[in-house]
């Protein structure tokens, strides 16, 4: 990119104001384009200096004594403006149910199928969805939802994974959970719809001895040590969220706690198969106590730690663009108040290197707000988990604002 000033009025159409005018080239695609200008077009009433641009192109910082380019500019002497030059990607992922959702969550991330594996969980509760990401990124497939109470495999399930594996005469569905979770109905009809599957049930007694075999089933499919993990709590589900997309895209198994002697020995046992040298810890000590942090060994770090889930949205996103995890170039965007519609996030965001911010249903938390307004420059695609009701507009305008 070249920015530059000019009095010609001939390098773009509707050039008329006879003033020196702030322009840049673009030297790939070979167009040009006047940046001082007024955000409802309105041309400069005097003459305009480009100062700066930043490295990608799409701010321009510019100097002009122009009052007509934004609103109430009355002091009559030259101040400094800033143009970005193209606007932010806003994609919505929703449907009529959380089922629906998450088939359009595999669409979006998968959108050539090909895939060898589905992974299916029960859209009822959180526990064993979250715990697969690790498993969903060595298999490279989606993780879709069903009712695990229902008698049936719904159509559109079954019109899903024959997509994603495109007629493969071999590939395997992993169920999450026992048949409390799925249930033995919905096991049956999904063998009865479909052709060529090799189901693999993945449970334990508990869901945290669910989460367990699901890390082994990831360690067994790699046929390698995965050497990162993560610990999370049982209880609640916006941590394990959280670490989707970096269990996804880097391999690294959800392991969940309740801070007990029992479970914690499990855990331990897990990373010692696993082969995990380095775990990270996301959650506040309230979640993960530091006492556990101290049983994992001296590779576990707390590595996210706020109590509220909107601000430890923040700092996990943080820790993993700071370590060359994720990228803030694309960020998903969800509510903190249910688990529904981002269950079947961390692929699709783990694929793309994003990060996932929590909002709440009605507003933009704070810590939010600030982090998006401060790494404006950097976020080129923002994806909406949930539709109007989960994420309600008036929250996506202060979004659009922060990114202003």
């Amino acid at each position: 990119y070249v920015v530059f000033a000019s009095w010609a009025s001939n390098l773009v159409a509707g050039d008329t104001n006879g003033q020196l005018d702030a322009f840049v080239r673009d030297l790939v695609t070979g167009t040009t384009t006047r940046v001082s200008m007024a955000f409802d077009g309105a041309q400069g009433g005097v003459g305009s200096y480009p100062r700066a641009i930043s490295a990608d192109g799409r701010y321009v910082v510019f100097e002009s004594a122009a009052s007509n380019l934004v609103a109430g500019d009355t002091n009559g002497a030259n101040d400094a403006f800033v143009r970005g030059l193209w606007s932010v990607a806003v994609n919505e992922l929703s449907g009529t149910s959380r089922y629906d959702t998450a088939i359009a969550v595999s669409r979006e991330g998968f959108a050539s199928g090909e895939c060898t594996a589905v992974i299916i969980a029960t859209g009822r509760n959180f526990p064993d969805a979250l715990g697969a990401a690790a498993l969903a990124g060595v298999r490279d497939c989606p993780i879709l939802l069903v009712d695990g109470k229902g008698t049936f495999l719904p159509t559109s399930i079954r019109d899903e994974i024959r997509r994603l594996t495109q007629g493969r005469t071999s590939f395997d569905v992993y169920i999450m959970g026992g048949t409390l979770a799925v249930s033995k109905a919905v096991e049956d009809s999904l063998k009865a719809g479909l052709t060529g599957e090799r189901v693999i049930r993945v449970a334990g007694a508990t869901r945290y001895d669910t989460a367990v075999e699901c890390a082994k089933k990831a360690r067994d499919a790699a046929g390698r040590p995965l050497t990162g993990a993560f610990v999370v709590t049982g209880a609640s589900f916006a941590d394990a969220l959280l670490a989707g997309p970096v269990a996804f895209a880097h391999d690294r198994p959800v392991l969940i706690t309740d801070n007990s002697h029992v479970v914690n020995a499990k855990v331990r046992s897990a990373l010692t198969y696993l082969g995990s040298t380095s775990i990270a810890v996301v959650g506040s000590p309230a979640s993960v106590s530091d006492a556990t942090l101290v049983t994992l060994g001296p590779g576990a770090t707390r590595v996210a730690g706020a109590a509220d889930p909107y601000a430890q949205s923040v700092a996990v996103a943080d820790w993993a663009t700071g370590a060359g995890l994720l990228s803030w170039n694309r960020v998903g965007i969800a509510t903190g108040q249910n688990h529904a519609d981002a269950l079947g996030a961390g692929p699709l965001l783990g694929r793309g290197g994003a990060p996932l911010l929590l909002v709440e249903t009605g507003s933009l938390p704070v810590p939010v707000r600030d982090a998006i307004a401060a790494r404006k420059a950097a976020i080129g695609k923002i994806t909406y988990f949930g539709g109007s009701i989960a994420i309600k507009p008036e929250v996506r305008a202060a979004v659009t604002a922060a990114l202003q």
